[in-house]
C-alpha cells in the first residue's frame, strides 16, 4: 500500500523530510569534506584511488581542482534540496524534474564507486569494507527513495490540480 498524502499537499511528508532536511545535510557535509579534507573523501569513497595516491602525497594539491568540481556538483544538489524543493513544496512536476536530475547524479556516483572496486565486489555486500558500507548506506537508500518518488509511490499528482481548482472556484464566488 502506498503512503497517503494530505489533500492539500501531493508530496508525502516522508519525502519532504528526506529530501529537504536529511539529504541536503549529508550533501553539505560532502561539500565540506571534499573541499576541506579531500584525502579522507577519497579514502571513504574510492579506496583504490586512495591506495594509489598514498605514496604520492605531493599529487594531492594538483588534484584539488577535481575535488572542487565534485563539491560544485554537490552544492547544486544541496541548493536544489534546500531551496528549490521548499519553494515548490507542493508541485510534483518540479520535484520530479529535480529528483530525476539528482538520480542521474546518484547513478553516476554509484557507477564510479563500482568502477573503483570492481563490479562483482560492488554487487556483493559480503565483500564490502566498513567504509564501503558507510558510503553505500549513505547513498543507496536516498537513490531508491528518488526512484520510488519518480514512479509515483506516495505522490498524489492530481492533488495540485484539485487545490488550484478549489482556489479558482473560491475566486469566482467572491
Amino acid at each position: 500500500m502506498a503512503p497517503s498524502t494530505s489533500t492539500n499537499n501531493p508530496i508525502h511528508p516522508l519525502y519532504a523530510i528526506i529530501f529537504t532536511y536529511i539529504e541536503p545535510f549529508l550533501a553539505l557535509g560532502g561539500v565540506i569534506q571534499t573541499l576541506s579534507f579531500p584525502f579522507s573523501y577519497i579514502a571513504i569513497s574510492h579506496p583504490t584511488i586512495h591506495t594509489a595516491l598514498s605514496p604520492h602525497p605531493h599529487l594531492h594539491p594538483q588534484l584539488q581542482t577535481l575535488f572542487t568540481c565534485i563539491a560544485g556538483g554537490w552544492s547544486i544538489l544541496t541548493f536544489n534540496d534546500i531551496v528549490t524543493l521548499r519553494v515548490f513544496s507542493r508541485d510534483p512536476k518540479v520535484w520530479r524534474c529535480v529528483l530525476a536530475a539528482h538520480l542521474c547524479s546518484d547513478l553516476l556516483y554509484v557507477l564510479a564507486l563500482a568502477q573503483d572496486v570492481g563490479y562483482a565486489h560492488a554487487l556483493d555486500p559480503r565483500l564490502w569494507s566498513r567504509k564501503e558500507w558507510f558510503t553505500n548506506v549513505l547513498t543507496l537508500p536516498f537513490m531508491w527513495a528518488k526512484m520510488a518518488f519518480l514512479v509515483g509511490v506516495g505522490v498524489d499528482s492530481d492533488a495540485r490540480e484539485r487545490v488550484v481548482a478549489k482556489e479558482q472556484l473560491r475566486g469566482k464566488k467572491a
